[in-house]
């Protein structure tokens, strides 16, 4: 029998040495993987406290009232994979989740090079138990889960490619894969949108973590009537955000870390301009003191088409591609398009048209975005679509592949 209080104290104790060691580890993540002191302090940390305080013995599950505490149990181990990027929101939520559903072992992973951040997280993560924690290549670290029958359950975030090339393996060993990978989630502005508080909420979402968090906004759809208003709002707010070191408390747009990613996106805003967008700022990356990758400022482009790659494929970067519609239905058509993506927000409209982009977004925020701090508890059971997020999983007799909304708890877990 599952110990529920025993389980959601020992969450709690961890939500206070997160906050205990707060400036550890804002300084330690700003040093080895160049995420920004303000992305840690001002949104991973306390995205991080509020997932593992959450959970109560009683009201357990706050995403899903329909759930009734003792109807599920733990599958026995689960490994759950870090990413670098969001590594403390995502550690809070999964752990929580996998801890409360039960299981016996839960198996964390996180990058080889984050030495002064693992010692932190090893020390913190005695309060609870279950929870081990070690360091490989993403590779190895799954390699080991799919071979392990003790496993039956893997959490983990990379792209789409790279987990594809996983699924025979998965389907050979039976273990149930939770994948979130990039995102290209939009925004949508009607004629009747508060045009600078859209403006403001945009900016500050896309630039969150270097715009490498899967929810940033990527494409912004607005009515043509505001359009240039819009673009306006953009740019006067856009021109306040700082690009700088990620151990600079004032940063407010970090380093790129990886690579490779950075390459792509720099390829897909030079393909955006070959094809007639504009670039009306960023695009350059530079080095700035104390960082080793480069950093992207805050990149708007304007006059962009459905058919663009920076519009269609999902990327990571602080990089916001905005098109232009005439009519809602057109609108819908657009978005609705590249299926990719976790959310979508929405300012001004009917309610009408907002139901209709919940049928390929799990979550549409109406005048604000995810990462308004009333839309914490939307991470608890967070999805995605198209090549964004999905649940490898068997149903029956076949493999199958789940996009949309889930709930961790019942991902992590089995019928009683």
């Amino acid at each position: 029998m599952i110990d529920l209080h025993k389980r959601c104290t020992a969450l709690h104790r961890l939500a206070d040495a997160l906050e205990d060691q707060a400036e550890a580890l804002a300084q330690s993540l700003a040093e080895e993987a160049e995420i920004s002191v303000r992305a840690v302090l001002e949104w991973e940390l306390p995205q991080a406290v509020h997932a593992l305080r959450r959970y109560k013995p009683k009201g357990l599950f706050p995403a899903d009232p329909s759930l009734e505490i003792g109807t599920r149990v733990g599958v026995g181990a689960v490994g759950i994979l870090l990413p670098t990027a969001t590594l403390l929101s995502t550690m809070a939520r999964t752990i929580a989740a996998a801890v409360i559903a039960g299981n016996t072992e839960v198996r964390t992973c996180l990058d080889p090079r984050l030495v002064k951040t693992s010692a932190i997280l090893r020390k913190i993560m005695r309060a609870v138990p279950p929870v081990k924690l070690c360091q490989d290549s993403p590779d190895a670290f799954v390699r080991s889960c799919l071979d392990d029958p003790y496993v039956r359950v893997l959490f983990c975030d990379g792209e789409a490619d790279w987990i594809s090339l996983y699924r025979e393996a998965a389907t050979q060993s039976h273990t149930k894969i939770i994948f979130e990978g990039q995102g290209n989630d939009p925004v949508i502005v009607f004629p009747d949108a508060d045009i600078s508080a859209a403006a403001d909420a945009v900016i500050q979402a896309a630039v969150m973590n270097a715009g490498m968090d899967p929810a940033a906004p990527k494409r912004i759809y607005v009515h043509a009537s505001v359009h240039e208003s819009l673009v306006a709002a953009l740019l006067e707010h856009g021109f306040l955000v700082s690009a700088g070191s990620a151990t600079d408390v004032t940063t407010a747009v970090g380093p790129m870390i990886d690579p490779r990613e950075a390459n792509r996106v720099r390829v897909l805003i030079q393909a955006a301009i070959e094809r007639g967008a504009s670039l009306r700022v960023g695009g350059d990356f530079t080095t700035h003191e104390g960082n080793r990758s480069a950093t992207l400022g805050l990149t708007i482009l304007t006059g962009c088409t459905p058919a663009m790659p920076i519009v269609r494929e999902p990327h990571q970067g602080p990089v916001l591609s905005v098109l232009s519609f005439a009519d809602d239905d057109l609108c819908v058509r657009m978005v609705e398009g590249p299926l990719n993506g976790f959310c979508a927000s929405v300012w001004g409209g009917t309610a009408e048209v907002q139901a209709r982009f919940s049928r390929s977004f799990g979550h549409v925020f109406k005048d604000s975005t995810p990462f308004d701090p009333r839309h914490a508890d939307a991470r608890l059971y967070w999805g995605g679509y198209g090549r964004s997020s999905w649940v490898w999983d068997w149903a029956g007799p076949r493999f199958v592949q789940r996009t949309g909304p889930r709930l961790l708890t019942v991902e992590f877990s089995q019928l009683a």
